[in-house]
């Protein structure tokens, strides 16, 4: 590394760490002009030091900057949970929704966790759920009003559906919501996409799609990487349908360039040239200058449409645009 991009990352850092010592010691102005500085010099700021030039400016009395700088720091980094903890308390509307949504995925602690949800609830939501999925086992919560239990399908194969009645107890329970359930359960191994929905009184209220847990069982030995053809069970659908002409592959993207790419080139062998196939290609508002670049030429290929959305919506967000 040539010494003079050594010494300018240094300083960088020092003039951060200036200004979260000057915050810690109430000196709000010194704070801000260590971090002002950081902001306007290379290397590029990250998401991070806006939401620190924020908090200062706040803590000065300047709202309409802190805004400002909240809004661009979730432009760069549209999970960062600082910059959402911040929208949340700072916003209102759709961007304090926003914000709310994002920290339900997300946010581990439960202060936070209950002031989105009672944020989310006031706006009319009356179910909602935070679910993880991993190899072995799906874990997280829901909360919902009503009477009765929610039920959870997974999809695919193999196919369950359980029904989750409501906790005597749970770190959530001081939220608006009348019901909340703690939600987890072992993972069947699958060699397809799985679905995980909830559903309250027969209207679902959150889903996923999961990638594959189990790629090789029961597959014939082979000597190279095998492929799962992800449309091979939409011809048959297409085949055994009355009606059916066309089926429309919705994929978000969002972070990720190789998997991302890697995905998009085995859907693109299944799509082109075929008449009953279309794709629609989601950029949720991806901070990977790889990825839009990537996209820019895919918006070239014959039957595939791609759209971009301005703020990340997350899954469901994206799909239900």
């Amino acid at each position: 590394m040539p010494q003079s991009i050594a010494r300018s990352d240094f300083h960088a850092e020092q003039l951060e760490l200036a200004c979260l010592r000057a915050l810690a010691a109430g000196k709000i102005d010194e704070a801000f002009r260590n971090i002002d500085r950081r902001c306007r010099i290379s290397p590029l700021p990250r998401a991070h030091h806006f939401v620190l030039r924020a908090e200062t400016l706040s803590r000065m009395g300047d709202g309409k900057g802190a805004m400002a700088d909240i809004t661009h720091a979730l432009e760069l980094a549209p999970e960062d949970i600082q910059a959402n903890r911040r929208m949340l308390l700072w916003a209102d509307g759709a961007a304090q929704r926003t914000a709310a949504k994002t920290l339900i995925a997300r946010d581990p602690d439960p202060a936070v966790l209950t002031d989105a949800m009672n944020v989310l609830h006031r706006s009319g939501a009356r179910a909602l759920a935070s679910l993880r999925v991993f190899d072995d086992v799906i874990a997280g919560w829901s909360a919902w009003d009503g009477p009765g239990a929610i039920e959870l399908t997974l999809s695919g194969d193999p196919e369950l559906k359980l029904t989750i009645p409501a906790g005597d107890s749970h770190p959530l329970a001081g939220s608006k919501f009348n019901h909340i359930a703690s939600i987890e359960l072992d993972r069947p191994r699958s060699r397809v996409i799985q679905g995980v929905s909830l559903a309250r009184a027969g209207k679902m209220f959150y889903s996923l799609l999961t990638q594959p847990n189990d790629p090789t069982r029961d597959a014939p030995p082979t000597t190279g990487p095998t492929e799962l053809d992800p449309l091979a069970e939409l011809d048959a659908l297409i085949a055994f349908t009355p009606g059916a002409h066309t089926v429309t592959v919705i994929v978000p993207v969002y972070r990720d360039f190789e998997a991302t790419r890697n995905c998009l080139e085995s859907l693109k062998r299944n799509v082109v040239g075929n008449r009953n196939r279309r794709a629609i290609v989601i950029d949720d508002a991806s901070p990977e200058p790889e990825i839009k670049q990537y996209l820019t030429t895919l918006a070239k290929t014959s039957n595939f449409t791609i759209l971009t959305n301005t703020t990340n919506l997350g899954f469901v967000g994206a799909v239900n645009r």
